[in-house]
């Protein structure tokens, strides 16, 4: 009798584990994804963000290599935003609300704004705000970009931990790099 009791009770502690971690694992991301993957991506900066050139390289050079072993992601830097996966521009002012650092965007192949959290896209275009960036430092800048670049591909805030390159500024992210769990997150997004 004591083995059955201790047996279901094994049984009942794994269900909520099992449960929990589905949970979390399932608000790593937005909903949707880039359609075309993250295997070979082109990457465009625009003449406004050209200030910003090394800081975005930076960043995308963090999440193609982050540490943490193998992912699929590889990003080409391109001269024009001729189907192009991530685009890059820099705003001065009243086009993004203050406070905000900048923001990601995402568009259908008829350039049309989608819903991330219910839709694919085909690119995204992440918008610095230089006003209000330009407060921090540059190894926050480029942590703010690779931030963004995570919801480029596919994933979420992560405000509840402040160890993950996907939690926001303003919720106490104490990271500029791409984390395990980030990483980790992007081979499930585009190797399932």
């Amino acid at each position: 009798m004591k083995k059955f009791k201790f047996l279901w009770c094994c049984v009942f502690v794994c269900m909520i584990f099992i449960s929990f971690k589905k949970t979390y694992a399932s608000s790593l991301f937005i909903g949707g994804k880039l359609e075309r993957g993250v295997s070979n991506m082109n990457y465009y900066v625009d003449s406004s963000a050209n200030g910003y050139t090394s800081l975005i390289n930076a960043a995308v050079n963090n999440w193609v290599d982050t540490g943490y072993g193998w992912n699929p992601i590889y990003m080409n830097p391109v001269s024009s935003n001729y189907a192009t996966d991530v685009d890059f521009y820099a705003r001065y002012g009243d086009e993004i609300s203050e406070g905000i650092l900048a923001r990601t965007s995402c568009y259908n192949i008829n350039e049309a704004s989608v819903n991330p959290s219910t839709s694919n896209w085909f690119f995204a275009k992440i918008e610095i705000n230089v006003p209000t960036i330009s407060n921090y430092s540059s190894y926050v800048q480029q942590g703010t970009i690779a931030h963004e670049l995570g919801h480029a591909f596919g994933l979420d805030h992560q405000n509840n931990n402040v160890n993950s390159i996907m939690c926001q500024v303003g919720n106490g992210r104490v990271v500029q790099t791409v984390d395990q769990t980030s990483h980790n997150a992007i081979n499930t997004l585009y190797n399932n």
